[in-house]
């Protein structure tokens, strides 16, 4: 019987995704303070973020953050679009509250 070593195996697959060795992994966390790079908010269970065109590590986000930034990724103009009229109903809103 082959015991599997759950520390073991999340470590080989984040060096094996990211090329990120374990050392390096807490260097980075120690270095953001354990804290999300986006919203700052207390690190629990870190993602790694890289760049999906060249594979580059940038830094360590929250689950939240990080499937946030997929979105934007993947279709930054829209957002870019969406947050633009979010903004300007809030602008509207104020106005509007504000007579």
């Amino acid at each position: 019987i082959v015991m599997k070593d759950p520390e073991y195996d999340r470590w080989h697959k984040i060096f094996k995704r990211y090329g990120l060795t374990k050392q390096e992994y807490k260097n980075k966390r120690k270095k953001q303070g354990n804290k999300c790079s986006i919203c700052k908010s207390e690190l629990t269970s870190p993602k790694v973020d890289h760049c999906h065109k060249t594979g580059k590590v940038r830094d360590l986000l929250c689950h939240k953050c990080n499937l946030h930034l997929g979105y934007v990724e993947k279709g930054i103009k829209y957002w870019a679009k969406a947050s633009m009229y979010v903004l300007r109903h809030r602008i509207m809103h104020f106005f509007i509250k504000n007579k």
